[in-house]
């Protein structure tokens, strides 16, 4: 079970049966994102219930189904920890700065996509022929990965492509041109260029976070990532074993691809 938001500034996760995490912004002294572990059996019904519902009776009777009662309890006793019982994970000057943190926390996933060797076929080439116009613009698609990303896409999953460009005059025109025509759903907002070798976590739009996915053929990128990334097995790399973590081959048929990719994705994101 995934977390649901139970209020505007309060989320709650099942953890087992009768055991919940939960995470809000309490406001005792300054605006505190506050986290705690609730137990139903540690606590009371007797003594937690009333304040909201008047009476257990009140609370079973307007609440039948059985594991939505257990969840109102959980947020009830949680509701009743003092501060210093509750784990603080932040401090902020401001209501909308900690309702802020508290959303980023619970950010959906965004999945960031290479393009060389990813997107396009991996082609060796000389500097002359990366610097010469067109060479960009005519790079051959990976067809079953740009198909499975724009299914990603038609899923509703959040996709941004993220690219090395060299320091041309066409490189990062071209590129750009040729998402618009393989990929066109992809908004222009979505596009980001990096310069070749730099890490491609410090251009990721509002921070990074444990939620973003970065999927590459580069181990060096992934290792760099400070999300959590997908290598794209095109036939080409793997040859030296360093990456150890989720991967997807190209050759898969695009709706496979796609399933893979999601299955990575929601085996990976964790809320810490």
């Amino acid at each position: 079970m995934n977390y649901i938001k139970t209020d505007d500034m309060q989320y709650c996760k099942k953890l087992k049966d009768g055991r919940y995490h939960l995470i809000e912004v309490r406001c005792p002294e300054g605006f505190a994102l506050v986290e705690g572990i609730i137990d139903i059996l540690d606590y009371d019904p007797a003594k937690i219930i009333p304040p909201y519902y008047g009476s257990v009776e009140n609370f079973i009777k307007w609440n039948p189904n059985n594991e939505v009662r257990k969840q109102l309890f959980a947020e009830m006793c949680f509701e009743s920890l003092s501060m210093s019982e509750l784990s603080i994970r932040g401090i902020y000057e401001t209501e909308n700065a900690a309702a802020a943190a508290l959303e980023k926390e619970f950010r959906e996933a965004r999945l960031f996509v290479d393009m060389d060797g990813t997107l396009t076929t991996f082609t060796p080439a000389t500097m002359g022929q990366l610097n010469k116009k067109g060479y960009f613009a005519n790079l051959k698609p990976l067809s079953n990965v740009v198909d499975a990303v724009r299914l990603l896409i038609d899923d509703g999953i959040d996709v941004y492509i993220l690219s090395a460009v060299l320091d041309n005059p066409y490189a990062p025109d071209e590129k750009r041109q040729w998402i618009n025509s393989h990929i066109p759903e992809i908004e222009d907002r979505h596009i980001i260029f990096v310069p070749c070798g730099a890490d491609k976590s410090e251009y990721v739009p509002e921070n990074i976070q444990m939620q973003d996915i970065l999927l590459d053929d580069y181990s060096r990128n992934l290792h760099r990532w400070k999300g959590c990334g997908i290598k794209l097995r095109n036939g080409i790399n793997g040859t030296h074993g360093t990456w150890k973590g989720a991967s997807v081959d190209y050759s898969m048929p695009p709706e496979e691809l796609a399933e893979k990719i999601k299955e990575a994705i929601s085996a990976q994101v964790k809320i810490k």
